[in-house]
Formats: structure tokens, C-alpha cells, sequence
């Protein structure tokens, strides 16, 4: 019997028989090539053979016994991969059991489909769902209302707006709608104008309307005015059509005063209350102005003695042209149409304006010329009142009522301004 030591584990092991070739580690397992250990001394041979004992061998099962280097790196693997694949396996594990559970959950208690009632058409006498806000500001402003689109209360590219003795606000969009508001702002009523006519045909917009103290408002479409009740919205006549109207004003007399084209000459034509034409001046912009005015660009206002006032706005006409500031300063003329003089301005400086889109006159008297971002105020004389620089506005139309209070629509609202001091 000797000693011997496991190379794998450095285990010291006894006895064994010197008679094996081999034999394996009590520690671990480790086959030993006995050949390759140190052989004993005599003394121990002989010790051996005169006192014999029998050898118990160690068995282990093939299936643990590991490989040379497997002991150390293998216990690793197994203590790094084994907790995760059990981590991943619970995780499965739970995923499992809650779709279950939720699948479960759903059956017991299934979800309700929410039931939405349609929205009601819009209705010629329902109220707009963008509320008007009422208050001043810095810029004198007094009420908002309306916006884009082409419900009830909304506007499609809005160019037109009248008020009427009671105050209810009127105003024209491009798809030839014309709405009623009362002085809140709240929606009342609509009537569309038709698109085709005997008079005109494939009309894209209306270019202005007007209320007279009867409670009949004017359309002016396709060159032809018509007559429409405000409160029911049906048409009630053809006022006028001579040659093709450009503008109109109604007259405090209850006629009017109209701007018609023919042959690329403005003439200037004055109407009794019954729509039957009492005079009539040629060329009445063009000769004192010394110049080709485009027609569809003339705008038209009347003071309470009758005076008339007109300008080029420039913003409104087709095409190319060419002036010089002359040509857009407000032209007067007299009741019965005699040019009187001129006055204002074209620049971009105090009390001037270099892009006008309407004109208008309040019961002072005085002259209103709107422009994109602002309104001059002038008195009869042509002397400079005021200039409202109005901040992102973009005019397209301006009214007053009997009270001086402004109406301008502008990028698709209507905004009501205090009267000028």
C-alpha cells in the first residue's frame, strides 16, 4: 500500500494496491494513472505483501465522472446559465398566467362600445359653436366672432359685412353664403345665393351687400343686384341690372348710387327707392384722375348730404396695372356727381395708406379708408383724424352703424371696433 496524490485535486489518498494501474480520487472522481506516480520503496513493497488488505473500490457513476477541466469551469457555467434560464422560464410562466387571468377578466366583464349620437346638420337657425368674446383691448376692439370653415357662424374667405338699424351683422363669404348675426354675435339665420342665374353664370363670389332701414338686404352677384328678406332668406326681386355693377351704395333717401362698367368706362349712376335710374356721369374717375382705372377695383361711399366718395382699391384689382399716388387718393363729388377734389395719401407713413380695400363714412361725416393692417380716419376736408394700426388684421371689408361703432371682417372673423373720438 503507498500514497499517492490526485493531480486534479491535489488530494492526498491511501492506501492502494500496488498491484492496480489505476484507481480514482475519493475526492474527485478523477481517474489516476498510477504509472505516473513515484514508486514505493522496498521496504513498503514488502510491508505491503506480508500484511495484505483488501482493497475497497470506489464506485462512481460514469455520468459524473467528469473530464479532465470540467470540474471548475462546468460548476461555473451551471451557476451563471442556470438562474437565468429559471428567471426566463418564471417570466414565460407569468406572462402565461396573466393573459389567462386578463382573458378571464375580459369574459366576465366585457367592454361596452360607446355609442355616439351623429352631430345635427347645421340649421339655418342654430346657434355657432365658436361663442363671440365681447371686451376692449388696447385697440379698441369691442367683439370677435366666427372663424374658418363653413358651418353655421363659420366663414369661407370672408370679404363682406353690413349691419342694419337693430344692429344684427350681415356677412358674405366666397361660397356665396350670406349669415345673420344679432349685435352679440350670436347666430341667427342663412341663405345661400345661387351659383347660376338668367342674369350671370358660374358666379365665384359676392362682392357686396347692403340693409336698408326696411329689413331688405341687396346682393351684389355676377354684376346684378338682388333683393333678399333678412328674416326669411328668400329673394324678393331683381333690383338692378345695367350693364355690369362693379359697387353700390344705398343712398339715406333709400336709392342708391352705383358703379357700372362698359366698354372699360366708369360710370358713375344714380337710382330712385324704386330702382329706376335719375342720372348718369361717364368717365367720372377717370377724367379728373387722367387715368385707366380698373373698373372692378372702384369703391363707393355716401355721407348724409348725399356727397360721394370713391378710391381705387388697389388690393381688389385683376391683373397688371400702373398708377402713381394720384390715382389712389379719395376723389369727392357733389349730390349730383360734379368732382369736387381730392385728398389722402399713398405711402406707408402716418395717415397714409399704400394698399385700400374699402371706404366708408360715418354719421360725422367723417371718411374711413381701410387697408391689410389699418384704418385712416379723415374729416370732410381731408384733414387727418386718426390712424388705427390694427395688428393681424388683414381687412377685407369695413361698415359702420348709427352709432359710429367699425365692423371689419378680416381672416375669416368679424371684429367690432369703438367709435373714433
Amino acid at each position: 500500500m503507498g500514497t499517492i496524490v490526485c493531480p486534479s485535486c491535489n488530494t492526498s489518498q491511501t492506501p492502494y494496491s500496488h498491484l492496480a494501474t489505476s484507481v480514482f480520487c475519493i475526492n474527485c472522481g478523477f481517474n489516476i494513472n498510477l504509472s505516473q506516480q513515484a514508486k514505493p520503496t522496498a521496504a513498503k513493497t514488502e510491508k505491503l505483501h506480508t500484511n495484505p488488505q483488501p482493497f475497497a473500490y470506489r464506485t462512481v457513476p460514469m455520468q459524473n465522472i467528469p473530464t479532465r477541466g470540467q470540474s471548475s469551469i462546468g460548476g461555473l457555467i451551471f451557476a451563471i446559465v442556470g438562474p437565468i434560464a429559471a428567471i426566463v422560464i418564471l417570466f414565460f410562466v407569468l406572462i402565461g398566467a396573466g393573459v389567462v387571468f386578463i382573458a378571464n377578466v375580459n369574459r366576465k366583464s366585457p367592454k361596452t362600445r360607446p355609442v355616439y349620437n351623429p352631430y345635427p346638420s347645421p340649421s339655418p337657425y342654430s346657434t355657432p359653436t365658436i361663442p363671440s368674446t365681447r371686451g376692449t383691448n388696447k385697440n379698441g376692439e369691442l367683439m370677435t366672432f366666427g372663424g374658418e370653415g363653413t358651418g353655421s357662424g363659420l366663414f369661407k374667405n370672408a370679404n363682406e359685412v353690413a349691419v342694419d338699424e337693430q344692429g344684427n351683422i350681415y356677412v358674405a363669404d366666397e361660397t356665396l353664403r350670406v349669415q345673420r348675426f344679432d349685435f352679440t354675435g350670436k347666430y341667427l339665420n342663412i341663405f345661400t345665393v345661387p351659383q347660376n342665374s338668367q342674369h350671370y353664370k358660374n358666379a365665384e363670389a359676392i362682392d357686396k351687400i347692403a340693409v336698408d332701414r326696411n329689413g331688405k338686404i341687396y346682393v351684389l352677384v355676377g354684376g346684378v343686384i338682388f333683393q333678399y328678406d333678412t328674416n326669411t332668406g328668400q329673394q324678393t326681386g331683381t333690383v338692378i341690372k345695367v350693364n355690369h355693377i362693379e359697387d353700390f351704395i344705398l343712398r339715406p333717401d333709400g336709392g342708391m348710387v352705383l358703379i357700372t362698367s362698359r366698354d372699360n368706362t366708369d360710370i358713375l349712376i344714380w337710382t330712385n327707392a324704386e330702382g329706376k335710374q335719375e342720372r348718369a356721369v361717364n368717365r367720372f374717375m377717370s377724367t379728373p384722375g387722367k387715368a385707366i382705372f380698373p373698373n372692378e377695383a372702384l369703391r363707393l361711399a355716401v355721407d348724409g348730404a348725399g356727397n360721394v366718395y370713391s378710391i381705387f382699391a388697389v388690393s381688389d384689382a385683376y391683373g397688371e396695372f400702373s398708377f402713381n399716388d394720384e390715382h389712389v387718393m379719395i376723389y369727392r363729388y357733389t349730390p349730383e356727381g360734379k368732382y369736387v377734389d381730392r385728398f389722402g395719401s399713398y405711402g406707408s407713413g402716418e395717415g397714409q395708406y399704400n394698399s385700400p380695400c374699402a371706404i366708408a363714412v360715418d354719421n360725422q361725416g367723417r371718411i374711413y379708408v381701410a387697408e391689410t393692417f389699418k384704418i385712416v380716419v379723415y374729416e370732410a376736408d381731408g384733414r387727418l383724424v386718426k390712424e388705427m394700426k390694427l395688428e393681424m388684421a388683414w381687412i377685407r371689408s369695413i361698415t359702420l352703424d348709427k352709432d359710429n361703432n367699425i365692423y371689419a371682417v378680416a381672416r375669416d372673423k368679424v371684429i367690432k371696433y369703438e367709435p373714433v373720438k
